[in-house]
């Protein structure tokens, strides 16, 4: 029996011997699972082109996939966040008052390895300022945080200002961009600037390289338009992610770069995502742990508005009614007696409460930051003291307004249109109460309201055909434009509703801020916080009280909540940074 024993145990130890395992450890431990976010998003893109990213659903991809000279990371704390280089190797350095050199970091490559120089900063640059493509989202490359030397006039050459009369030819050659090495850039500003103002801009993603041999590729002829980014086979990235599977509006599959120069940050492998237009359908795919962030409605809210996991806070668009003035066939919608009459019968309070927003009769988000010390635009009482009361929701006065204009114009009724982005249910649902509040209003006799659901890429492009001449394509569509710019600087927002802006939604004519907009960009203004605060102040007051640039109605608010496998890198929703989606973790 022993000699038995034994032999079975001799038998033993040689197959261990030969499988190469010791009988003494334990087994090796299996590989730990990929941490891959399950991402369900309402947006509806159709562009990853940093010169082309004007809308949401494009720049949440973007976001992912790009980046700058420097990026916005956490803090440690989990209650801040700061700038760092990116694809710069250090911070700004002022050579005098109105010169700084930025470093390209040697080590800094696109997603294929190949390396990024200061020559590839230039020529994107001058891509984005193109005056013959026209991008409408690149004059941030000139004026966001700093004014670049003769940026903004090259940008907008081609155009006319603010008097209608053509702009002057600029050369490429005389605007503050330029590579005085392979490493080295040189900006020259207009004005005098702080560090910090030129890292925030160098850090707009607008600012993020192209790559050239693509980008040429995408060219049309006559170099008047691009296709750059309109596929994954005309894009490359260099941010923190790698788009690896795109279908417009339905599918994004993205995995960790590698190559991308600050990958020490990430702590995701990858993330799946989808587009999910209907709401009640995305928060079926969060309760079924197919995704692990869902965006609440009302249907959500309504089932866990008491969940202590749910997160709430306030967004930076204003939801606003923009008005074509150029319909030749209703000019009466060129008069303020008209949009004042429109702004005065809108009950946003009720909206608001039908929707989980914030009633908004104003033109300024309360995500702005007016004062060094932190103190929001919003929390200022010189703020909020004019604003209209209730609201701003008047039936009387909006009736008496809407009878004045319907004798001034020798109408018996108006008939306008309403547009409004699909799967954006706040928006339906506040064009379904609008459609039927207005006529109590004005008498159903006498206004008819049509609504027209449209993709929201599509309604912006439907809005800009108004700026190019007469069209009767629109009367009313529902926009929410808000500038990076604005987080710290609020008088920011204005700069696309000048009469003059190029990348404005639709004509504007309010001749105050036309006049008063350009004195904010002073050094006169921009080192004094007290004096920029009293201008912005009056300007919105313009736009409100006076003009009514366009309607706003309410402030977004995101109620959100998030699978419990996801760690966030701040505690809270973080100015300036958000939620740090980039820099997730994700619990085994």
């Amino acid at each position: 029996m022993r000699k038995r024993l034994l032999f079975f145990l001799s038998l033993l130890i040689v197959a261990l011997a030969l499988a190469g395992c010791n009988p003494s450890e334990p087994p090796p431990s299996p590989e730990a699972a990929p941490k891959i976010f399950k991402w369900i998003s309402s947006g509806e893109d159709n562009s990853i082109n940093p010169h082309d990213c004007n809308a949401a659903p494009n720049y949440e991809i973007v976001d992912f996939i790009q980046v700058a000279l420097y990026q916005i990371v956490p803090a440690e704390s989990r209650d801040k966040s700061y700038y760092v280089p990116a694809l710069a190797e250090d911070y700004p350095v002022a050579e005098d008052d109105y010169v700084w050199t930025i470093k390209v970091n040697p080590e800094a490559k696109w997603a294929n390895g190949e390396p990024i120089d200061a020559n590839t900063f230039i020529y994107s640059w001058k891509m984005g300022l193109d005056p013959d493509l026209a991008w409408n989202s690149t004059s941030s490359i000139a004026n966001q945080y700093i004014l670049v030397k003769n940026g903004l006039e090259y940008y907008q050459q081609k155009g006319t200002d603010k008097d209608g009369n053509p702009n002057p030819a600029v050369d490429w050659e005389d605007v503050g961009l330029k590579a005085l090495d392979d490493y080295t850039l040189e900006i020259t500003t207009a004005q005098k600037y702080t560090e910090q103002e030129v890292i925030r801009h160098f850090a707009v993603r607008s600012t993020s390289p192209v790559y050239e041999p693509i980008y040429e590729e995408c060219m049309n002829a006559d170099r008047t338009g691009n296709s750059y980014g309109t596929s994954l086979e005309k894009f490359m990235g260099c941010g923190p992610f790698n788009l690896t599977n795109w279908v417009k509006a339905s599918e994004r599959t993205f995995e960790k770069n590698e190559n991308f120069i600050n990958a020490h940050l990430i702590k995701l492998d990858g993330i799946e995502g989808r587009v999910v237009l209907d709401e009640a359908t995305r928060l079926e795919l969060f309760e079924s742990g197919d995704s692990d962030y869902v965006a609440l409605g009302a249907n959500g809210l309504a089932k866990y508005a008491e969940d202590p996991s749910l997160i709430s806070y306030d967004q930076k668009a204003i939801r606003t009614i923009e008005v074509n003035r150029n319909n030749p066939d209703k000019a009466f919608l060129q008069d303020p007696l008209v949009r004042k009459a429109i702004f005065h019968a809108i009950d946003r309070n009720t909206i608001a409460d039908l929707t989980f927003t914030t009633a908004a009769p104003f033109f300024l988000s309360y995500s702005g930051v007016s004062f060094a010390d932190g103190t929001l635009y919003r929390q200022m009482e010189e703020a909020n003291e004019w604003l209209p009361a209730n609201g701003g929701y008047d039936p009387d006065l909006a009736k008496e307004l809407f009878d004045e204009a319907l004798e001034k114009y020798n109408l018996d009724k108006m008939s306008l249109s309403l547009h409004y982005s699909e799967g954006m249910d706040a928006l339906r649902t506040a064009s379904e109460y609008i459609q039927n509040q207005l006529p109590q209003i004005f008498g159903e006799d006498k206004f008819e309201l049509k609504l027209q659901a449209i993709q929201h890429t599509a309604a912006l492009a439907l809005m800009r055909t108004s700026n190019e001449g007469p069209t009767t394509e629109w009367d009313m569509c529902w926009s929410g434009w808000h500038l990076g710019a604005e987080t710290y600087e609020p008088h920011k927002k204005f700069a696309p509703y000048r009469s003059y802006a190029t990348n404005k939604y639709s004509p504007y004519s309010n001749d105050f801020l036309d006049d008063n907009y350009e004195k904010l960009l002073t050094e006169e203004y921009r080192f004094d916080e007290r004096k920029t605060f009293d201008a912005t102040v009056e300007i919105e007051k313009s736009i409100i009280l006076d003009d009514i640039t366009c309607i706003p109605v309410i402030q977004e608010k995101a109620f959100v909540l998030w699978s419990e496998r996801i760690v966030l890198p701040v505690d809270e929703y973080t100015v300036g940074l958000g939620f740090g989606w980039r820099f997730m973790d994700m619990e085994e």
